[in-house]
């Protein structure tokens, strides 16, 4: 629970981070880095 609660912190603050700069290309790339380990631990 307190995990899901985290991660919830965690793309609230991704949200703020595109708001103030949309064009921040790092923040996207890491988060996609994230996204394919994510489903590459699902499969």
């Amino acid at each position: 629970m307190a995990k899901k609660a985290k991660k919830e912190e965690n793309h609230l603050q991704v949200l703020v981070d595109k708001l103030k700069d949309p064009k921040h290309k790092q923040l996207v790339q890491t988060n996609r880095l994230k996204k394919k380990r994510r489903n590459n631990a699902k499969n």
